[in-house]
Formats: C-alpha cells, sequence, structure tokens
C-alpha cells in the first residue's frame, strides 16, 4: 500500500480568510439561491432545509459541531465574473473565492477562479464561460446531501445553468435563464424540487449498497406434537444484490432475546417507511411467551430455501422462531418473532421388531426395539402371549426394559407373542404378531442356513442376506454369524471368523479394499449349538474411485477477519484420501473462486494468509477430496459472512472502498490538507467528499488530530518526512478505527 505524503498549505497557514461585510446573494434572484435568501440561523439548520433529512444523534452532533457552522465557501457564478473584492456567498457570509484557503489552494489576498472549476493563485479574477463552468466537488461549491435510511450521502453538484445545458441547446438555456430571472422564486423552487432530483437520478447518484429487507414473521405451524413446519417469503426488498441465503433462529418458548444483528443501516428494510423504528433499529428483540423461563435463540437452518421442518421437538411446547436474509451487500434484520406450541402428545406407537435371544423346553427369551414415543417418554411396555392354537392372550406385567423372559411354557410348543407401549396420554396398539416356540426334549442344532446372496456391492463393503434353516432341529434360532476369506488384488489372503453375530437375516461388511475377492459362508445358532455352515457365496468388490462427494464445509468460528472452517471425510471409494482442496471466491477483486488450502486436516482458519478477510463480506466455499484415482466433485458453495467490525467494517462502507478505492486516497488527501490545522473538519470533509458514513469518517479526523500534534514535517508541502511520520504515528490507529484489513484500506 502506498499513500502520497501529506502536506499543510503555505500561505496564511491554512487559516479561513476573513469574511465580507455583505452578501451579494440578498440581490440575487431567488433561483440563484435555491429558492431561499440568506439565512441567518446556524448553517446546520441552513443545511437542513436544503433536503428534508433525518439525522442519528451522532450525526445530528456532526451537523452543529464546528465543521458545519463554519461559514459556507462560494459557488462561483455562471453569469460573467465575479471578482475576489465582491466576496458573497450563495448561503450566507463566506469567504471569497479567490481568497478561499481551504485545502492549501491559497492565501485570503488574492486568485482566481477558472472555467475548469480549479483554483488558481493570481490576479484576483475570476474567469467563466457563463454556462456551466462550475467548480468541481474538489473546488468547494455548496454540497447537497440526502438521507439514505439513517447515512449522509452527498448527492453530484446542483449549478442551475449546469443543470439546463447538459440537457438544452445554449440558445433555449439562455432563454430559460431569462424566464428563471423574471419568475423568480417560482421557478427556481420547481427546478429545485422537481428538475434537479430527477437530473439526479440520472446523472451520478452516489451509489449505496443496501442489504436485504426484513422478511415477514415466519409461518409457524405446528404439524403433530414433534414437527413444525416453517414457512416465509422473501423481504419485499432484496437490496442491492440477490439474496444468498436465509437463517432461521429458533427458541425453546420462554422469553428469549435474539442476537444483535448488522448495526449498518444500509441493510435496514428498505421498503416499509412507516415501520416502526424499534423494530428496525438493529437492537435485540425480546419475546414475550408464556412460559417465563429464559431460552437462547439457536440456528435451525441456514440456506436458500423458504421452508423448514423443525423435528424432534416435544410435544406442548412453545417454540418461537425468526428469520433474515443476508446477501453480498449484508445480513438484514430479524423479522418479528412468530410462536407456535406443538400439539398434545399421542399415545406412542408400538414396537415394530420382536426377535428371540434364547428358548428352552419351558422359555422363550426376546427383545424388542425401543418405541415412539409421539413426542413424549416412554413409560412403560407391555407384553401378552398366547399359545398359537389358542384364541385366549395371556398379559404380562408392565416392564421398564426391552427384554424379557416368559416362562413356565409347554415344551415344543408355538407361541404367539405382542408388545406394546405407553406414555402419559395412554397405551400404543398392540404391535405385529411375533411366532416363536419352545424346545422340544430332542432338541438338535439347525441345519445350515439357506446359500447367501450378496445383495449389494461395493468398493469397500458388501450386503450379503439369506434365508432361515430349513430345520431349526427342535430349538429357536437365535443368532447368525458369518465367516469370509479374501483375496486382495495383490494376492494376499485373509480369513475372517465370527462376523455380523445377528439375529436378522441380512448382514453388511464394510472391511474390504476396491477389487476384493470375497467368500462368505453363513451358520445359525440354538439352544443346541451352531449349525454347519451354508455352500459360499463369492464376489468381487468394485474397483477403486474418485472419492465421493463432500458436502460443503461448515463454520467452526467467524470474526470480522477470519471463518474457520471444518468438514467431515467422505467415502474414500476403496483408495485412501491423499488431501482437501478448498476454494473460496474473492469478491474484491471481482476474482472467480479458487484454492487456498490443500492438504489432510479436517479443518482451516481462513484469514487470507495472516492479512485478514473483510468484515461484513460474504465468502463462498467449497471443497472437495482426492485419493490415489484422483480428486472427487467439488461440493456445492456455501455462503458465510464474516462480522461488522470496527466503524468502517459494514456493508454499505465496505463497498464503497471497493468501488471507489481508485479515488478515496486523493479524497483523503485533499481532506487532510484542507484540515491539518482546523479543528473538527476532516470527519465532515470525508464525508462529503467520500460518501462514507460520518462513524467511519471520524477515523481520518484523529489521524488528522494526530498528525497536527506529533508530525512537525507536516508542516513541509509535499513532504515525505511528514508522509513517514504519520504513517509510523497515526494511520496504524486509522486501521483499527476502520476495521478493514490495512491490504483494503485507501
Amino acid at each position: 500500500m502506498s499513500s502520497p505524503p501529506y502536506a499543510r498549505s503555505p500561505g496564511n497557514g491554512g487559516a479561513p480568510a476573513a469574511a465580507a461585510s455583505s452578501s451579494a446573494s440578498d440581490m440575487m434572484p431567488a433561483f440563484m439561491t435555491g429558492g431561499r435568501k440568506k439565512s441567518s440561523t446556524p448553517s446546520a439548520a441552513r443545511f437542513a432545509t436544503t433536503r428534508e433529512l433525518s439525522f442519528t444523534d451522532e450525526e445530528s452532533s456532526l451537523l452543529q459541531s464546528d465543521a458545519f457552522n463554519r461559514p459556507a465557501p462560494q459557488r462561483p457564478s455562471s453569469f460573467g465574473s465575479l471578482s475576489a473584492s465582491s466576496s458573497a456567498s450563495l448561503y450566507g457570509s463566506s469567504p471569497s473565492v479567490a481568497g478561499h484557503t481551504g485545502g492549501g489552494y491559497g492565501a485570503s489576498s488574492g486568485g482566481s477562479h477558472s472555467s475548469n472549476g480549479r483554483f488558481k493563485r493570481g490576479s484576483g479574477t475570476s474567469s467563466s464561460n457563463g454556462f456551466g463552468s462550475a467548480p468541481s466537488s474538489t473546488g468547494f461549491q455548496p454540497v447537497r446531501y440526502t438521507n439514505i435510511n439513517g447515512e449522509l450521502r452527498k448527492l453530484p453538484p446542483e449549478p442551475v445553468c449546469e443543470l439546463c445545458c447538459r440537457c438544452c441547446t445554449p440558445r433555449v438555456c439562455l432563454i430559460s435563464i431569462i424566464l428563471m430571472l423574471l419568475l423568480g422564486a417560482g421557478v427556481g423552487a420547481l427546478v429545485y424540487w422537481v428538475i434537479l432530483p430527477a437530473v439526479d437520478a440520472n446523472n451520478g447518484t452516489p451509489t449505496v449498497v443496501v442489504g436485504p429487507g426484513i422478511p415477514d414473521p415466519p409461518a409457524a405451524t405446528a404439524i403433530n406434537s414433534t414437527h413444525i413446519q416453517l414457512v416465509w417469503e422473501p423481504p419485499n426488498s432484496s437490496g442491492t444484490d440477490p439474496i444468498s441465503y436465509y437463517e432461521l433462529l429458533r427458541c425453546n418458548g420462554g422469553n428469549g432475546t435474539l442476537p444483535d444483528t448488522d448495526t449498518d443501516t444500509t441493510a435496514r428494510k428498505q421498503d416499509d417507511a412507516t415501520a416502526d423504528a424499534d423494530s428496525d433499529s438493529g437492537a435485540a428483540l425480546s419475546i414475550d411467551a408464556a412460559d417465563p423461563a429464559p431460552c437462547t435463540f439457536l440456528r435451525a437452518y441456514r440456506g436458500p430455501l423458504l421452508t423448514f421442518y423443525d423435528i424432534n421437538l416435544n410435544a406442548s411446547t412453545t417454540y418461537c422462531y425468526a428469520v433474515r436474509a443476508a446477501s453480498v451487500a449484508g445480513i438484514g434484520n430479524f423479522s418479528a418473532v412468530s410462536c407456535v406450541t406443538t400439539l398434545p402428545p399421542d399415545p406412542p406407537l408400538p414396537p415394530t421388531s420382536i426377535v428371540p435371544t434364547g428358548s428352552s423346553t419351558e422359555t422363550i427369551s426376546i427383545e424388542w426395539n425401543n418405541a415412539n414415543g409421539q413426542g413424549a417418554p416412554i413409560l412403560a411396555y407391555f407384553l401378552q402371549y398366547k399359545p398359537s392354537s389358542s384364541n385366549q392372550w395371556i398379559p404380562l406385567y408392565p416392564v421398564l426394559v426391552q427384554q424379557w423372559s416368559i416362562i413356565d411354557l409347554s415344551e415344543g410348543t408355538s407361541y404367539d407373542i405382542q408388545a406394546a407401549a405407553s406414555n402419559i396420554v395412554g397405551m400404543s396398539n398392540w404391535s405385529s404378531t411375533f411366532t416363536f416356540h419352545t424346545d422340544t426334549n430332542k432338541a438338535t442344532v439347525s441345519s445350515a442356513p439357506g446359500h447367501p446372496a450378496s445383495v449389494l456391492v461395493d468398493v469397500t463393503y458388501a450386503t450379503i442376506a439369506w434365508t432361515a434353516p430349513a430345520s431349526d432341529g427342535g430349538a429357536i434360532v437365535t443368532l447368525y454369524d458369518m465367516n469370509a476369506n479374501i483375496t486382495s488384488l495383490n494376492g494376499s489372503h485373509a480369513e475372517l471368523t465370527n462376523l455380523c453375530d445377528t439375529p436378522t437375516l441380512a448382514c453388511t461388511l464394510g472391511m474390504f479394499s476396491a477389487g476384493d475377492r470375497v467368500c462368505v459362508a453363513v451358520r445359525a445358532k440354538n439352544s443346541q449349538g451352531w449349525s454347519e455352515f451354508s455352500a459360499a457365496e463369492c464376489f468381487q468388490t468394485l474397483s477403486a474411485g474418485v472419492p465421493a462427494t463432500m458436502p460443503p464445509p461448515v463454520e467452526l468460528a467467524i470474526t470480522g477477519n477470519s471463518i474457520s472452517l471444518g468438514w467431515t471425510p467422505p467415502d474414500d471409494k476403496g483408495s485412501p484420501i491423499q488431501r482437501y482442496t478448498l476454494q473460496r471466491d474473492d469478491w474484491w477483486n471481482d476474482s472467480p473462486i479458487a484454492t487456498i488450502h490443500s492438504d489432510l486436516s479436517l479443518n482451516f482458519t481462513d484469514d487470507y494468509n495472516g492479512q485478514g478477510l473483510l468484515p461484513a463480506t460474504v465468502y463462498n466455499y467449497r471443497i472437495r477430496a482426492e485419493n490415489l484415482i484422483g480428486p472427487g466433485n467439488f461440493s456445492l458453495e456455501v455462503g458465510i459472512v464474516t462480522e461488522v467490525n470496527g466503524t468502517c467494517g459494514n456493508p454499505a462502507d465496505v463497498a464503497l472502498f471497493k468501488s471507489e478505492s481508485s479515488t478515496l486516497r486523493s479524497a483523503l488527501n485533499s481532506c487532510f490538507v484542507k484540515c491539518l490545522t482546523r479543528a473538527k473538519c476532516t470527519t465532515t470533509c470525508v464525508a462529503t467528499a467520500t460518501g462514507l458514513s460520518l462513524p467511519c469518517s471520524s477515523c481520518w479526523e484523529a489521524e488528522t488530530t494526530c498528525a497536527a500534534a506529533k508530525c512537525v514535517a507536516c508542516d513541509v508541502a509535499a513532504s515525505t518526512a511528514c508522509h513517514n511520520c504519520v504513517m509510523a504515528n497515526c494511520y496504524p490507529a486509522t486501521v483499527v478505527c476502520a476495521g478493514l484489513p490495512q491490504w483494503a484500506m485507501p
């Protein structure tokens, strides 16, 4: 980063020229003064009447400071010469054009103004071509502002002749001027309030970066005792950029407080001029729910969709939600909060599976899966059984566990068994009927299970299924296991035993490598022992492939200048992962997404190689894995927003730093030179010259004050020593104040 040297103007030391004893504005037609004569009210009041504005307390304080209560510089007339001796002002007493010394342009003894709008030391005359010869924005014209959602923004110059002559021929322009002279204030007001704003809209009104508006509260509907459906609409205004994602927060009833939102006013709601000020202030929002217990809002969803199903909730519980939108321009404020109560719990669902775990001539042992409580915890399980030949069910006492042994049964008899569950609402229906039998006195081991079949084969795993033995030997089969012989592509051989151990008729094995030849056999167990192995089933796993597509990286921590990310390994498809490649876009440089990190780690902190990311900025990331076969596909991109930081690290100011990066330093240097000997000058000068917000502009006020106090070298014009002193003693504090990384500072 390089900066032109700072310098204090020679001449009269930067002091303003003496004000003239009279003002020509009292004698000028009304249209030349914007339809108003000179006012004796303070400059801030005069300024406020130029446009109907509303200001924050901070802005009002600045407007009423010395910076705005100094005499305003004169704008040169478009109707001929205005000599140095005629020190009139259109907006009150002011130094003459020739004598103006702001920014080191000259002493009060004399000077001239040329038609190119630049001040020059010289003869004490002012030349003009009579048609639009207005000074540039650095030539100290009266500056106009607009209040855009609380942000003070500079508007383009407003000379009437310039307005006329950029849309008319010289002859029509001259006729228009004569008519204005004759009709006076009425036409002046028309031009000022109607024509001029319309022209401004098409001729360089400063671009204002606007974040998304505030969505309406999400529509929350309780689907049942454990599910809530959330639906929301996009805000009426998406701002200056398309919406990147929505963030939905949930609070489990109680008095919840939303986290502070982006304080930048350009991310506020733009489409509802009558919105309540409190709801649009960026302050935390509170919920007053029936449950007095406090709660914390946590993220339930973030993504581009406009609907979300919140599941696994508690029955009869109030949940509150708020949503906000985010874009490249910034993060909008949270919506108002909507709350809904889940439905009362229903009776639970019954268990879906009952399996035997053992048997004898008098006993059958079983276990079952956990039942769905339908929003309420399971309190107990109920069992009933009967001989398969009977219609009379025999109930058992409720149990609190998920396994039981039914005793005092008859030898070699089949029994039907059912299970049910209960919660605070009531009891479920009975489950399906499962039939098992006790052992016979002459029970033996079962026959071998049926021939296994490879149902699903991949690179590293396979699912194998089989059928039950043709004969269980007079005792219930309670367990199956499997042996596997594996021959790899390199010729190595391995034999694995006692795999699976399951009461079901299928098993998934996942210890293979790409291209392995595998042969498996299954056996069954009853109370009498293990059966013989079945016939073998052989298959070959798939060849290795590139890794599976990964999900997007997830944020682990976010600051104003860094983002920490993490990810989980994907299926390597039979070849070990060699590296992960993380990519990010570069909004500042308009660069496409590119690699920023590549190794085997599962997390990474992106801080722009130690230089710091931009605050209040959306960064898009994607990731992929690579193995010896090659790289997999990249994940979907995910946008993550850095936090607001400092006084300039908000969406509007950051966007202006980017769009005006080529001109900001020149404007800042001009204000530095102009205000080096003038207290409370730099903030308003920077805001006027650049369009930066007042809080952001105040950082250079501190820099100017520091330079005046610490850098004697700045008394010499174009001094390298001044520049070096400021950079060493004052500039670092400016960077901290702004909150931007140093590489983004002008």
